[in-house]
């Protein structure tokens, strides 16, 4: 996180002034197959959230796994990408999708 301005002031006229700021955040992922809960941190809510499984996702949502991933990459649902390249999706966001969603269904009615 950037903490504060260097002396600018003091510097030659003619010399290069460069900024460096870097953010990491990191992920664990445990390894399951009792049914426990994998948490993580998800990047859209900032902080530590339940992720649940690509497949997972898929079955509790009206939609295929395109238009789950299609959903992913606009935005309305959260994911984390692991460094195998599986996708974990955060169940938060998976609740606020599946609450507008019943909203939108209710309204065409």
């Amino acid at each position: 996180m950037f903490t504060g301005f260097a002396n600018l002031k003091n510097m030659p006229p003619k010399s290069k002034k460069i900024l460096i700021t870097h953010t990491s955040r990191e992920v664990f992922v445990i390894r399951r197959g009792d049914g426990r809960q994998i948490r993580g941190f998800c990047p859209g809510c900032r902080q530590e959230v339940e992720l649940l499984t690509l497949d997972e996702a898929v079955s509790l949502v009206p939609c295929d796994t395109r238009e789950t991933i299609r959903r992913i990459d606009a935005g309305s649902l959260h994911a984390v990408e692991t460094g195998s390249g599986h996708l974990l999706v955060c169940q938060p966001s998976l609740e606020i999708f599946l609450q507008e969603e019943t909203i939108l269904q209710g309204e065409m009615k």
